[in-house]
């Protein structure tokens, strides 16, 4: 597993790395996770039953690079598949390394659209000369969402190639049990998480809340940071809706959690997402969501079962107004929540789409 940070650098793909090699542990699979060293972090440790080794990192990336090149062919028998993460740099050295030796490898991209890897390469010929290059010598490519594919084919990469295995999250309760959590009590308690910038949508999301007119019994949670964070304030004391809405900045994921929980609504306002780790975790707390009708969220959110799609600002309102005010309506969407969940979305299943995946690959070798 090659990604270019690792813990203790927390994202979404360092998250998913992580619950996806300790789900493949009980597969059979022992993952090795290499990765940039950062400062106070040990150059190996063993995490969660599996190991983490990081290369030197300073002045990323030639010396990442390097060192990443040399421990792969100085190891080159204690590994049979190169799982490269990025499309960033790292990727180019993971296919040179896997021609060289003549291993199987894949590459998982997480993104497309504005500001993606991929939009990178969209954006210039030779780009996608370079691109189209490198991916005739990657086995498989997996695609975390259906855009995601089809902008990989427009690039002109076979449909063959290309493997659909989605994001995944730990499942938290058992959609056939009776341990769905009660819905919250008396405040309805909507909550948004995130990073507080532009994509995310966060302005059409305070209009709407404005518009809305929403009870005294209901409140507005937004956790997360970014450069809009005083924007964003200022907007909700001219809106006068300040006292609904509790902009609480970063927090730990035990927290994050913690608040899920005890929540009742997710809203995921974003105009562009790969796939969404907090709409996922949402998902597996049994919350019901509104999110934007954006690609990336069709096979997360079933509009009218799970949740609802918004197109606009009045939808969205609307949306609120309907959530809010019908306990019934949350109650089940939240429960679709969890069965979508466990039926498709658990590190479980996605550990197991991957299994499968690495035997393919090596009984074809």
């Amino acid at each position: 597993m090659v990604i270019p940070s690792f813990y203790p650098l927390v994202g979404g793909a360092e998250k998913q790395l992580e619950g996806l090699s300790e789900s493949l542990l009980d597969f059979g699979i022992d993952p090795v996770v290499l990765a940039r060293k950062v400062n106070g972090a040990r150059s190996k440790e063993r995490l969660k039953g599996f190991d983490v080794i990081r290369l030197p990192g300073i002045f990323y990336p030639i010396p990442f690079l390097l060192s990443l090149f040399m421990f792969c062919i100085m190891r080159r028998h204690s590994y049979r598949i190169i799982h490269v993460h990025t499309l960033n740099s790292p990727f180019w050295a993971c296919v040179l390394i896997g021609i060289l030796l003549g291993k199987p490898v894949l590459v998982k991209i997480t993104r497309s659209g504005i500001g993606s890897q991929l939009d990178f390469y969209q954006a210039r010929w030779y780009r996608r000369v370079i691109l189209r290059f490198f991916m005739r010598h990657v086995q498989v490519i997996v695609a975390i969402t259906k855009d995601i594919q089809d902008t990989l084919m427009s690039l002109g990469i076979p449909d063959d190639r290309i493997v659909l295995i989605p994001n995944g999250v730990k499942a938290r309760f058992n959609c056939d049990a009776d341990s769905y959590p009660k819905l919250c009590g008396n405040v309805v308690t909507c909550i948004y998480v995130g990073r507080l910038i532009p994509r995310k949508g966060l302005e059409v999301l305070l209009q709407a809340w404005s518009d809305a007119g929403p009870p005294d019994n209901a409140r507005l949670i937004i956790i997360g940071g970014g450069s809009d964070s005083d924007k964003l304030k200022k907007i909700a004391r001219d809106l006068s809706i300040y006292d609904t809405v509790c902009f609480l900045g970063e927090l730990s994921q035990e927290d994050v959690f913690n608040w899920m929980s005890k929540s009742d609504i997710f809203i995921l306002p974003s105009e562009s997402e790969g796939m969404s780790n907090a709409l996922l975790e949402a998902l597996s707390h049994g919350l019901p969501v509104i999110a934007r009708d954006i690609e990336a969220n069709f096979g997360l959110v079933d509009h009218g079962k799970n949740g609802f799609l918004f197109h606009g600002l009045q939808d969205l309102r609307d949306y609120l107004k309907v959530m809010i005010s019908d306990k019934d309506v949350r109650g089940s969407f939240g429960k679709d929540s969890i069965r979508r969940v466990s039926e498709k979305f658990s590190f479980e299943k996605i550990a197991a789409s991957y299994a499968s995946l690495y035997h393919k690959l090596l009984s074809s070798d």
